[in-house]
């Protein structure tokens, strides 16, 4: 379970260098700077960061199989992605610059929104049910 739970938090933690990386990759290709943003290409990590937004909420949704009470991880895992879906969508709709900066704080009000909900469902499954 431990292990399990470290992959949303840690899909989450990559989503926000690859938004960072994606924010300054015009600038970083232009000095010829080697992020993984300049190897993809700007499309490519646009669907990094969806498939990293996506694969959090799989995740949650994973933690029923073990000690979570599985609607509630399937609860949890619906939110994230509800929300990340949104975020997503500007993403991949071409956000750039200062929209970036906006992406990032998203992306790192999810990641505080998953926290809160896996430790609710995390206490709630160990004490209430």
């Amino acid at each position: 379970l431990p292990i399990l739970l470290s992959l949303p938090v840690g899909f989450l933690a990559t989503a926000l260098w690859v938004t960072n990386n994606l924010r300054d990759l015009p600038k970083d290709k232009a000095v010829d700077k080697k992020t993984l943003a300049v190897r993809l290409g700007g499309d490519r990590t646009r669907i990094l960061y969806a498939f990293l937004i996506y694969l959090s909420a799989i995740s949650i949704a994973a933690m029923g199989f073990y000690d979570v009470n599985y609607i509630l991880a399937l609860g949890a895992a619906v939110v994230v992605f509800s929300v990340g879906h949104s975020i997503v969508l500007r993403v991949l709709h071409g956000a750039q610059g200062k929209e970036l900066i906006g992406i990032l704080e998203s992306t790192g009000k999810l990641h505080l929104l998953l926290g809160v909900l896996v430790s609710a469902c995390l206490w709630i499954s160990a004490y209430w049910l």
